[in-house]
């Protein structure tokens, strides 16, 4: 999946969030998920010299990319459990907001559940297991433009989901 697409995922996946989980569980801050949650949508593709943060790292994911592969430690769920407890025990140290955490985890997340989207799928199971997970719409990406279409229609609902209550209102104003 392309850069663009990712942080367009990233914003989607965590409005989704925040709308099924914020009044269960916690209350979270827009000014402090979204940017943390974009920084750290593209760290999972690490393992991958001219990906966004390889090319900066490039010492780091040419050594992943040529002794590991590509979508498999950086995408894998014992990688993001690893990589979860190192961001709560460095806040611990820290004493960050909780929401940045919350973001940081969430925008990693939103990476590896849109790879799992696309037809290479991800190794999520790496390294118990050699099998790729796909999602049923994988085939759908095989198409031209249609990653773009499928990010901005996400995007768009987002927007929808984000506004619900004030689209509500002025529906109702207009009837």
């Amino acid at each position: 999946m392309r850069c663009k697409n990712h942080f367009i995922f990233c914003v989607f996946f965590i409005i989704v969030f925040k709308k099924l989980f914020t009044n269960l569980l916690i209350t979270i801050d827009w000014w402090h998920i979204i940017p943390a949650g974009l920084i750290t949508c593209l760290l999972p593709d690490l393992d991958h010299p001219r990906s966004f943060y390889g090319n900066k790292l490039k010492f780091i994911s040419k050594f992943i990319y040529s002794n590991i592969g590509h979508r498999k430690i950086t995408h894998s769920l014992l990688f993001f459990i690893i990589l979860n407890l190192l961001i709560f025990i460095l806040n611990l140290f820290i004493k960050s907001n909780l929401d940045i955490v919350y973001g940081m985890i969430l925008g990693y997340l939103s990476h590896i559940v849109a790879d799992i989207n696309t037809p290479m799928g991800v190794y999520l199971f790496w390294p118990f297991s050699t099998f790729k997970v796909r999602s049923p719409l994988f085939f759908l990406f095989k198409k031209k433009n249609f990653e773009s279409f499928f990010c901005f229609f996400l995007f768009f609902l987002s927007l929808l989901m984000y506004n619900f209550n004030k689209i509500k209102i002025l529906i109702k104003n207009f009837l």
